[in-house]
């Protein structure tokens, strides 16, 4: 009898303490929702005020804490006189941004017996400045190294001009702009094909990327759908505008193209700089290991691409790089758009290749 009493006992003591638990776990959830409705609450009044209004600003917060900074740094972009637009400046282990510069590294060669250093300035968008890359990575960083290995007779300076969302255009403001601040190159390279064929409207309406945004400010339509912040045009700027002929846009797009680089060459020929032009390889162009999740209709550059590697000999100073992914596989590529480090050295050679006679 007392052996049934003892193990009543022990059951009771049990339970109570089962209840106690479950007691506090209770009242800690209940502490712990009050403490995050609360937050979210405060978070909500001084979020969205600012920014934006659709999401938990919870979220916002989280996302903010385990972000890659590294990513961000690449699409986080100031306002910049003139050009509209930069990237912001940034400094980590892996990229660093001062100004319109991307760093490089290695960003010379030094022959000791040479007599002369060419500058070596390098323009284009998303691929030369290089994301997704270290610095380290990217294609001006890539040819000094390839120049090391080739021991070139004269020594080398680059710098990476690159920006990403930049066109043809508005490299021929940048490069005025760096030639009327004393900044001259010996020789300019540019390197072009996405940014002014994937988001055509661009190039073809001749106005930059974030324009639309900024003309809604003017426009009065800021605050349109209840929140202080800009409706996001931009995804339409690689479609094709409306009435207007498929073929016929893109001979514009080849036109329009075409007469900037000459701008470009101009501007050069009158500053003493010796200037290169390259037609780059895109995943939309003779690839047949182009990534599934890029979407839309980008069939123009089968028309465009054709048309100026027929006509490069009578482009001045133009080299058509648009085949080199024909035999490559996925690898040429970081995330469907942006090059990989192995494929921005392959660029980089190809650019040497065209340039190594004016290092000897």
């Amino acid at each position: 009898m007392y052996l049934e009493e003892g193990i009543n006992i022990q059951q009771v003591s049990f339970m109570s303490r089962l209840k106690k638990v479950w007691s506090e776990i209770k009242y800690w959830f209940f502490i712990l929702l009050f403490l995050g409705l609360l937050f979210e609450m405060v978070a909500s009044m001084m979020l969205y005020r600012k920014y934006t209004t659709g999401k938990l600003a919870i979220l916002h917060f989280t996302k903010e804490l385990f972000k890659n900074d590294d990513a961000h740094a690449t699409s986080n972009f100031t306002y910049e006189p003139w050009m509209m637009f930069r990237i912001a400046d940034y400094h980590s282990q892996r990229i660093n941004v001062n100004g319109f510069e991307r760093n490089s590294s290695p960003a010379q060669f030094i022959n000791s017996s040479s007599k002369d250093t060419v500058d070596i300035y390098f323009f284009g968008g998303s691929s030369m400045f290089g994301v997704s890359l270290a610095d380290a990575e990217t294609i001006p960083s890539q040819f000094v190294k390839i120049v090391q290995k080739n021991n070139s007779v004269k020594s080398i300076r680059v710098r990476n001009f690159g920006v990403p969302h930049y066109y043809s255009k508005q490299e021929l403001v940048l490069l005025s702009s760096l030639i009327f601040s004393g900044n001259k190159p010996d020789i300019a390279v540019f390197l072009d094909g996405m940014e002014d064929f994937y988001s055509g409207r661009m190039l073809y309406y001749d106005r930059p990327y974030y324009s639309y945004a900024l003309q809604q400010a003017f426009d009065g339509k800021m605050f349109q759908k209840g929140g202080a912040r800009f409706i996001d045009t931009t995804a339409q700027l690689s479609e094709l505008p409306a009435g207007i002929d498929p073929s016929e846009y893109n001979d514009d797009l080849y036109s329009k193209f075409v007469a900037n680089l000459k701008n470009l060459s101009m501007l050069c020929d009158r500053a003493g700089v010796k200037s290169y032009f390259f037609c780059q390889p895109v995943p939309f162009y003779k690839y047949s290991a182009r990534d599934a999740a890029l979407q839309g209709d980008f069939s123009r550059f089968n028309s465009i691409y054709p048309m100026l590697e027929k006509n490069a000999d009578s482009i001045r100073n133009f080299f058509f790089l648009g085949n080199m992914l024909q035999n490559e596989n996925a690898a040429a590529f970081a995330n469907g758009l942006n090059y990989s480090p192995a494929f921005s050295e392959k660029i980089a050679a190809a650019l040497y290749d065209t340039l190594k006679t004016d290092l000897q």
